[in-house]
């Protein structure tokens, strides 16, 4: 993709080797009813799972997630963000690590600097990368 007079033109095409998709909606009162399977990104290297130590975690709420996007991506990463609440946000990471002792875990927090910096070296150069909000999950997978 290139800049050009601040429009960006697709320059090439690239072949998918992965695809990021959820099944379709067969609620037909649902405003997203789709029949086809969703499209959600194609050709990933890594996933970020966010979620905010100050809001309600749930194992099981994750293991949907790793379960529905686990086997589209091999690299898969949770942030937990607010890591300000430092009590919240360990607990949320011994849960994880009891059940994912593999998984990346990766504190942030605006309040510091450190923390940011960290998150930032997780991001592969040149790598294609998706970032699922959780509350958007959640409401898209219950």
């Amino acid at each position: 993709m290139i800049l050009f007079e601040k429009q960006y033109y697709v320059t090439k095409i690239l072949e998918r080797t992965t695809v990021l998709s959820k099944a379709s909606n067969r609620t037909k009162k649902s405003y997203a009813y789709n029949v086809n399977e969703q499209l959600l990104a194609a050709n990933l290297d890594q996933l970020f799972v966010l979620i905010a130590a100050d809001q309600r975690f749930t194992l099981s709420k994750l293991e949907r997630y790793l379960m529905t996007f686990g086997g589209m991506v091999t690299d898969i990463n949770i942030i937990i963000s607010k890591s300000d609440y430092i009590e919240l946000a360990n607990k949320i990471k011994e849960i994880i690590k009891s059940t994912y002792p593999e998984i990346n875990i990766i504190f942030s927090s605006i309040y510091n600097d450190k923390s940011m910096e960290e998150l930032k070296s997780f991001f592969m150069p040149k790598k294609q990368l998706y970032y699922w909000v959780h509350l958007v999950l959640v409401s898209q997978l219950c």
